[in-house]
């Protein structure tokens, strides 16, 4: 992932990003529930650690989903009622 895409809104293919190896398990899994999702390494999402305080952010779990044109048209669904 580039930043200077940062702007761009025509995005074909939603993507869940990870940024440490770690977490890639877990962006796959991630796709799997919202389906039809790439899976992308990108460092460029990953928290820096704040010196004042104890915790290291850096190591912090995080994805980010990046959603593209594919998931973003009204999806019609057929919801039961229950009495």
């Amino acid at each position: 992932m580039d930043a200077s895409t940062a702007g761009v809104t025509d995005l074909s293919k939603t993507t869940v990003y990870y940024a440490l190896p770690s977490d890639e398990a877990a962006a796959r899994g991630l796709t799997d529930v919202i389906g039809g999702a790439k899976v992308g390494q990108a460092d460029i999402y990953q928290l820096t650690d704040d010196p004042h305080t104890p915790d290291d952010e850096s190591q912090s779990k995080q994805l980010t989903v990046v959603i593209g044109l594919d998931h973003t048209t009204s999806r019609s669904s057929t919801a039961t009622s229950t009495p």
